[in-house]
């Protein structure tokens, strides 16, 4: 399998935070108790629609990834995640789950994630 040389990104995170589907703000809106969130900053987001494409490849030949997990995170329209204390987001997150999400690929290995524009933030790994 193909992987880009780079680290997780900051704020990963125990992988039962992520909640399942593939729409991460429309569960926020429907009030889903894992997500739920009030944030302006989420819920007022710039649309984005991201696909992956899982292959495996050898050689010559990629084969499709079917029902492979892909999971998401990312920062609100400002910089900050959910579920960290860290100094980064000058707020404390911690047990708010929101812009997390785990997708199931389809039978052709593409899994597709509906989600907003992630606001500029510092690397904390730099």
């Amino acid at each position: 399998v193909l992987m880009p040389q780079a680290n997780t990104g900051p704020f990963f995170g125990d992988l039962s935070n992520y909640h399942e589907g593939v729409s991460m703000t429309a569960e926020a809106t429907a009030g889903s108790p894992n997500v739920a969130t009030a944030r302006r900053t989420v819920l007022d987001g710039v649309p984005l629609t991201c696909t992956f494409n899982l292959f495996n490849v050898s050689g010559n030949s990629a084969e499709p990834i079917p029902h492979a997990s892909v999971y998401t995170w990312h920062a609100d329209a400002i910089g900050h995640y959910s579920n960290t204390n860290l100094r980064q987001n000058d707020e404390n997150t911690v047990g708010q789950l929101w812009l997390r999400a785990k997708t199931m690929a389809d039978e052709n290995g593409q899994a597709v994630v509906h989600t907003i524009f992630p606001g500029w933030y510092t690397d904390p790994n730099r």
